[in-house]
């Protein structure tokens, strides 16, 4: 009898309900996880436009308050600037009024925080006022309203008198208690200080007599020309210059020396002519800077102040200063107060002397911000008008 052979038949793995379902549903897996991804990106592209649309707002906000002009360099002096408030003193108070009028809930507190700051540079109280009201009822619970015991403020320096400080240790920086308030009752004081402010006579600016003889340069190269009135404070060096402007002495003479601010050094804008070896001489290294004046004048003590457009006569050995070698400040330079003489000051064409200290310069000139502008400008005419 033969043994049975064995059976060729063998048994299949029955498919798992895992496998079952994603064969099932498969499909509708792909399209929920789809729907999903879509709606991730749709909420993050809305986020995104409205992110954007807010930065855009806000960006409108801060343009309209020149507020990123506050943010100097300090790498360079010429671009730096003092502060939110000065930078405010250029914005015109009628167009901060229709950004206010303009801008979302959120922004227009800070706008009305500018537009009070605006109107307490133009010294219009009323309006600063109006519109701290303004900012208190619309925004009670504001951080620029409510008030806190460490209110946004400046804290100043305690000043200690000290022998010799040491040179191996630290100085320890104390401050000023910070006054409990909030910005807006802080503005408020700064308001009634103003308001009970008033300037001491030395800084007030000089207006020239209506009758003050003036005397007129003319510039050649296009800088067109100023009109300096001559001021009774310093009567002999009004006497000397007018009597050098009526044989137009200055004719031909050059701009030997500009002064201009510059990365390194904030210095105040000024220009110098009067050396009488740069009348009608091209070749620079002619022109002599050493050799005493011909044309000097007692020293005159006075109380006249380097304001912008200040005309002084340089300072001399032995008593003495030129009457005929000339400074002119084009920006306030209250540091040369006492070292030169003034005589007068310019009454029109500033603007025109602004533009001769900016021109070009050698490059190391540049640097400094002092020297000789590259191109000769001549004085080419001088008159006297009484």
């Amino acid at each position: 009898m033969s043994a049975t052979p064995p059976s060729s038949l063998q048994g299949t793995q029955a498919i798992s309900p895992i496998e079952m379902l994603w064969h099932r549903y498969r499909s509708l897996i792909f399209t929920v996880v789809a729907v999903a991804i879509g709606a991730i990106g749709v909420n993050y592209g809305i986020k995104y436009y409205n992110q954007k649309q807010t930065d855009a707002s806000w960006s409108s906000i801060v343009a309209s308050m020149h507020a990123n002009d506050a943010y100097g360099d300090y790498n360079d002096r010429t671009k730096m600037s003092g502060g939110l408030i000065e930078s405010l003193s250029s914005v015109d108070i009628g167009e901060l009024e229709k950004a206010v009028a303009a801008a979302p809930k959120e922004p227009k507190a800070f706008l009305l925080w500018a537009l009070a700051n605006r109107a307490v540079v133009a010294k219009d109280w009323d309006r600063a006022e109006k519109a701290l009201k303004e900012l208190e009822s619309g925004y009670p619970q504001h951080s620029l309203v409510v008030k806190t015991k460490h209110p946004v403020q400046v804290q100043d320096e305690i000043k200690k008198d000290e022998a010799k400080p040491n040179p191996n240790q630290k100085p320890k920086v104390e401050l000023q208690p910070a006054v409990e308030g909030s910005a807006v009752a802080a503005l408020r004081s700064r308001i009634e200080l103003e308001k009970a402010y008033s300037q001491p006579e030395q800084f007030k600016k000089v207006v020239p007599p209506a009758d003050a003889p003036k005397v007129k340069f003319e510039f050649s190269s296009g800088y067109g020309e100023c009109v300096i009135a001559l001021m009774p404070e310093s009567p002999l060096h009004r006497e000397a210059m007018l009597k050098l402007a009526e044989t137009e002495w200055w004719k031909d003479i050059a701009v030997d020396e500009i002064h201009r601010p510059v990365k390194s050094f904030s210095q105040p804008r000024a220009l110098h002519f009067g050396y009488e070896t740069t009348k009608a001489e091209d070749d620079r290294s002619k022109w002599l800077t050493t050799e005493p004046s011909k044309n000097l004048v007692d020293w005159e003590k006075n109380s006249l102040s380097h304001f912008p457009g200040a005309v002084s006569m340089q300072a001399e050995a032995d008593g003495k200063s030129c009457a005929d070698r000339i400074w002119i400040s084009i920006d306030d330079a209250p540091s040369n107060d006492g070292t030169r003489v003034i005589v007068g000051y310019v009454v029109e064409g500033l603007e025109n002397l602004s533009r001769i200290s900016d021109a070009a310069l050698s490059v190391q000139d540049e640097e400094s911000g002092r020297g000789r502008p590259t191109e000769n400008i001549r004085i080419t005419k001088v008159s006297v008008i009484k």
